[in-house]
């Protein structure tokens, strides 16, 4: 049938299909884009053939605010504050030790997860690249190569994916030498959000291996009722 040239068939399943978008895919596509604060307990055990170690507490982040908050009650209560390229350290609210360290917000799980970025783990926004794209079974394995001028001092990157989930990272040093290793495992989906509920990183310093466990538990995505710890009072100077 026509109506004032247009085919009345093409135009219904034409608006099927924007039905389609508007309604199915886009409020998916946007609700993602709303996701900027995640809460949740957290465990960390750390184990080398030296010594354990245990830690148990709450992270809070906001990624519009950029600090990772981790308020710990055990072993010793304190409050842990990374932004930008210091990490702080209060002990009954006052401040103990201020350390220069990496951007660990940034490359944090938190950060990478809200930003809808870590199933490369944030690296297409680094100064690496992809060198190599290959298949290992259920594993989608992306070799990931530092700028030239960097190589001198970083090596290569080797991500796994799972699923379409970021399964393992694999890091090499600038000599070739493997680093270290972390698996991301026990995925949940949160009102949308895939995350991991466990991380196992494996650290090598020469002969030595360490082994951390981070677990994770009552996750929460955007809890207006929480304000302190999510923008925690970081000294001025």
């Amino acid at each position: 049938m026509q109506l004032y040239g247009i085919n009345l068939n093409i135009l219904m399943r034409f608006n099927i299909s924007v039905f389609i978008i508007f309604f199915f895919v886009l409020p998916k596509m946007i609700f993602g884009q709303l996701f900027f604060r995640i809460e949740g307990d957290i465990t960390v055990k750390e184990k080398s053939e030296f010594q354990s170690q245990l830690t148990i507490g709450k992270f809070y982040y906001d990624k519009n605010i950029g600090k990772v908050v981790y308020n710990i009650s055990f072993p010793e209560k304190q409050v842990m504050v990374s932004k930008d390229t210091v990490l702080y350290q209060f002990v009954n609210g006052e401040l103990k030790s201020r350390t220069r360290t990496f951007n660990m917000a940034q490359f944090s799980i938190f950060n990478l997860s809200l930003n809808n970025q870590l199933i490369n783990y944030g690296f297409e926004e680094s100064f690496y690249s992809i060198d190599n794209v290959e298949k290992d079974g259920e594993l989608v394995i992306t070799t990931w190569m530092p700028e030239k001028n960097k190589r001198k001092f970083f090596g290569k990157v080797m991500i796994s994916t799972k699923n379409k989930r970021l399964h393992g990272i694999v890091f090499y040093n600038a000599r070739g030498e493997l680093a270290g290793k972390q698996f991301f495992e026990d995925y949940t989906v949160i009102k949308g959000l895939p995350f991991p509920m466990k991380i196992v990183k494996i650290n090598y310093i020469g002969d030595i291996k360490t082994y951390q466990i981070t677990t994770f538990e009552n996750i929460q995505l955007n809890n207006l009722n929480e304000t302190y710890f999510y923008d925690y009072p970081l000294p001025v100077n």
